[in-house]
């Protein structure tokens, strides 16, 4: 995957249509984060797509996940802003702190390859951008993202967000349906090549499913 434009200001965004759920603490996620942390680990190491298509999917069954108002919403934030500031220490240790619980995290990868580049670490840069276009091709590996039957599989408000930047897509308009037992945020955008608005969909029912937690 080609990063087709640079995003000076990343759009995070907590997604306002909210399920209450069973807390994590009264589920067993102990066996999804075992693996969670073995596939970050082979990641590290040098992965193929299948290897970041298992942990996109694993992901949203650990402990960890938490799409709506958790702690990683603030640190989003908070990173967002030290890149615009261009305090590049500030906005490698917020993306750390958002990786530390979501490795999946693609604004976090975005926002400490950028900033790793602007503080000369190009070894460091060179990793997130390796990790980022991973799961950016993960994720256009689940569909198309032209209609419901080919929806893109989104884990977070701020995944879709973040994606949409990645390619220089500006909102226009969002809008919730169901459909055969899913949830999927439909998207307008406009085409920065070409100015047409399209319509782009997305799968949200993991974070729709799983609902929201109190912030730690």
């Amino acid at each position: 995957m080609r990063i087709l434009v640079i995003i000076v200001a990343l759009v995070i965004s907590a997604c306002s249509i909210v399920q209450q759920s069973a807390s994590p603490e009264a589920a067993d996620y102990s066996g999804h984060d075992t693996r969670y942390y073995e596939l970050i680990a082979l990641i590290k190491e040098s992965a193929s797509l299948e290897v970041f298509k298992a942990l996109r999917n694993v992901y949203v069954d650990t402990s960890h996940y938490n799409p709506y108002f958790g702690l990683e919403h603030r640190q989003s934030q908070i990173m967002s802003e030290a890149l615009r500031a261009s305090n590049w220490a500030e906005c490698i240790q917020q993306a750390q702190n958002i990786l530390d619980t979501n490795y999946i995290s693609l604004s976090a990868h975005y926002g400490s390859m950028v900033c790793s580049y602007e503080t000369e670490d190009e070894a460091k840069g060179e990793y997130h951008k390796y990790v980022l276009d991973g799961l950016v091709d993960a994720m256009r590996a689940t569909g198309d993202g032209m209609s419901l039957e080919s929806a893109f599989y989104s884990t977070s408000g701020a995944d879709l967000h973040t994606y949409l930047d990645l390619y220089g897509l500006t909102k226009v308009e969002q809008a919730l349906t169901h459909y055969e037992g899913k949830s999927y945020d439909v998207m307008t955008v406009t085409d920065p090549d070409t100015g047409a608005e399209l319509k782009l969909y997305f799968d949200i029912t993991a974070q729709w499913t799983r609902g929201f937690t109190e912030i730690k």
